[in-house]
């Protein structure tokens, strides 16, 4: 009975193996990973088959007739900036561990063309970028230059996206971490400081479609003036951007910002929420229709020590323009920080415009009022306060104010993560790519047979110990 048990076992096995092998081998030449992946390495040989730089494995899917659905896996070492072309769509870049790969960006001044933005330049579709460090200088030559860029002027945009996930942005007091004005752009657990504004995105000419969410999620920043910022005003849209699960920091003397604005009717919607804020400012700018906001700021989100919300309307009525709101819990003032001057010439403010927003921050200070509105002197003189002065006027927290120590935060549904300090650096990938196609199944099915033989011969010799 127990010989025919292990034979049982043995057929079963090769059955096993053997169905998944010819399954994996079905299909277009397209759908094996493996024939699709290419590795890089920066201490390949010179007789290595492996590429010795991004840049060389772009050009060798570039160069081919099928450019969809490659991966590229970089083992760990120090690497060049690089481009993606238009024309690769569904490119997956990923590091062999999020430290060790290190991609240098914006350290000289070099430009290969006008829309080399001196960083990565991502212009293809449905490209992401995991799992490795992205390092930036400061040498800056044009507005869209950033470590991260989407920008080409000569298609305006149109057909690139991009999620970066699991990766940290590192910069040297450069303007831009990962700059986008295209049709999509996620970034997912990463880490981003050192830059004057970590995300930024530009879409005059792009909107989030009805029913669609596209998602900033699970990402630590810090030492950034903007964490999140920018615009969107083209085409018709009504979908969510959501801003979820990541811990944002600044500083007692520059709040760091997280800034959506709406510049057309029914662009987008905002979704702040669920997140680890101190020393911070949420703006909403244009997003006063119904349920625009999606989440309300002050309630949704974990907030720290000198925290507050602005909503405003540009270019605003004397009923309504910039509305400034602290946190009910908890003790502070409104204060004039003197970082922004609201009578600049190209602010175009009216003469007393200064002496108005005083007065109106004093008399709330005075009363222990928790909202701040400025509009204008009167319907002819409106001032610019928020909409163009984001350090103007802040919140700030009473010294002596106990501030309740955030619980950890989830990370995006499904992750498995919790963000607390940072985000969880994900597990090194196997740099050697599994079998697949008829060579695979070829090599599955000897091993089963492999297998049944070991066990048949090992049956056979339980028969002749008895």
């Amino acid at each position: 009975m127990k010989r025919w048990s292990f034979l049982i076992v043995a057929f079963l096995l090769v059955l096993s193996v053997v169905t998944a092998a010819l399954a994996e081998g079905e299909g277009d030449a397209g759908d094996a990973g493996a024939a699709k992946t290419v590795i890089v390495n920066a201490g390949a040989a010179e007789e290595s088959t492996e590429f010795k730089t991004i840049q060389a494995a772009i050009d060798s899917i570039a160069g081919k007739e099928d450019k969809t659905g490659w991966i590229i896996l970089v083992k760990n070492g120090e690497y060049d900036r690089f481009t993606v072309p238009k024309g690769i769509s569904a490119l997956t870049i990923q590091g062999e561990s999020r430290d060790g790969v290190v991609v240098k960006t914006l350290m000289n001044t070099e430009r290969a063309s006008q829309w080399d933005n001196g960083g990565i330049n991502i212009h293809g579709s449905n490209v992401t970028l995991k799992t490795m460090t992205v390092l930036a200088g400061s040498s800056t030559v044009a507005w869209a230059d950033a470590a991260i860029s989407t920008h080409h002027g000569a298609f305006g945009g149109s057909g690139v996206s991009l999620t970066v996930e699991g990766c940290t942005v590192t910069g040297e007091n450069a303007k831009y971490g990962i700059f986008w004005d295209c049709d999509r752009v996620e970034v997912m657990n990463c880490t981003i400081s050192g830059f004057s504004n970590a995300i930024e995105f530009m879409c005059d000419n792009h909107s989030i479609p009805a029913g669609e969410t596209y998602k900033m999620t699970g990402d630590t920043i810090m030492g950034c003036g903007f964490a999140i910022h920018g615009y969107m005003g083209g085409g018709e849209g009504g979908g969510v951007l959501e801003i979820s699960g990541n811990t944002v920091s600044g500083t007692d003397a520059l709040r760091t910002k997280v800034i959506v604005q709406q510049n057309a009717a029914n662009t987008l919607k905002a979704d702040i929420k669920n997140n680890r804020f101190e020393n911070v400012v949420i703006g909403l700018v244009n997003l006063r229709g119904e349920g625009e906001t999606v989440s309300e700021p002050l309630e949704a989100n974990t907030l720290g020590k000198n925290c507050f919300y602005v909503e405003a309307i540009e270019p605003g009525t004397i009923d309504f323009y910039s509305t400034y709101r602290a946190p009910q819990s908890g003790n502070g003032h409104w204060e004039l920080t003197g970082i922004d001057d609201f009578e600049v010439d190209w602010g175009k403010n009216p003469d007393g415009t200064k002496a108005y927003i005083e007065d109106v921050v004093a008399k709330a200070n005075a009363a222990g009022s928790k909202t701040l509105s400025l509009t204008g002197i009167d319907e002819n003189n409106l001032i610019k306060t928020f909409t163009w002065f984001k350090d103007g006027i802040y919140w700030v927290t009473d010294p002596d104010e106990p501030m309740t120590t955030p619980e950890p935060t989830p990370g995006p549904t499904g992750s498995g993560s919790t963000i607390i300090a940072g985000t969880p650096t994900p597990t090194p990938i196997p740099m050697a790519p599994p079998a697949t196609g008829d060579a695979g199944g070829f090599g599955l099915c000897l091993a089963a047979a492999a297998g049944a033989a070991l066990l048949a011969a090992t049956c056979v010799s339980r028969r002749k110990e008895r």
